[in-house]
């Protein structure tokens, strides 16, 4: 996702989650390197009650968001909702 302008960094200051279910997300921003990708972050369910948006920042200027459920459980992921701060850098 280039999130705004193509190739200027954009930066991910955090993001919101509506979806049953538990697992993990991680974001890529090489879009030639599949290894070039954030550490998981276990997520447990809809982030949006009570919690609010959960920060996770990178700055780069394209990324993928990558959702991975927990295998042996029902999911649903309906909505993602990122935070993101596109203004040029100096």
């Amino acid at each position: 996702l280039d999130f705004g302008v193509l190739g200027a960094d954009k930066t991910l200051e955090g993001f919101d989650l509506v979806c049953t279910g538990a697992g993990t997300i991680s974001v890529a921003w090489d879009e030639t390197n599949f290894a070039s990708a954030t550490p998981p972050f276990a997520f447990d369910g809809d982030t949006l009650p009570g919690i609010g948006g959960l920060p996770f920042e990178l700055t780069a200027p394209s990324m993928q968001i990558r959702l991975t459920f927990d295998a042996g459980e029902a999911w649903e992921w309906e909505a993602l909702n990122a935070y993101i701060n596109a203004r040029p850098s100096n």
